[in-house]
């Protein structure tokens, strides 16, 4: 297992990773000691500076996970609609949740097998009805 953060100056001067195991840290920077701009992301930059090195490294500096907290939950989401899956979902995301912030409510947009994120407001809906003292406007 591993984890990582880039970074980059406002200036593209430096770029920076740090990579990380529970059993293994490394930081790279790329830059110019003269301060010159570099004009990398650290993803561009230090990224495969890393990659390349930890290569080099005994697999078993990655091997063990990374402890849980034990007020971590996980949950399986629909990623379109951020409800907990249905039997009818086409996809699924394990999500990380603090305990008491996973989603309660189970997705029913899917049940009809089609799922369209913008809806066609053009045309009245029984689902979305008029607030109350608003027309409904029919399409001419």
């Amino acid at each position: 297992m591993l984890a990582g953060k880039t970074g980059t100056t406002n200036d593209g001067r430096d770029a920076w990773f740090v990579g990380f195991s529970p059993r293994f840290l490394a930081t790279i920077w790329v830059g110019y000691d003269d301060n010159r701009g570099l004009n990398l992301s650290g993803s561009q930059a230090a990224v495969p500076i890393f990659a390349d090195f930890s290569r080099s490294l005994p697999p078993q500096l990655f091997a063990e996970g990374f402890p849980v907290p034990s007020d971590i939950v996980t949950a399986d989401t629909d990623p379109d609609t951020g409800f907990l899956v249905s039997p009818y979902c086409p996809r699924r995301m394990t999500e990380v949740f603090i305990a008491g912030t996973a989603p309660t409510e189970v997705c029913q947009v899917h049940e009809g097998g089609y799922f369209n994120p913008e809806p066609d407001m053009s045309t009245p809906s029984e689902e979305f009805p008029p607030d109350e003292g608003e027309e409904s406007v029919q399409p001419n």
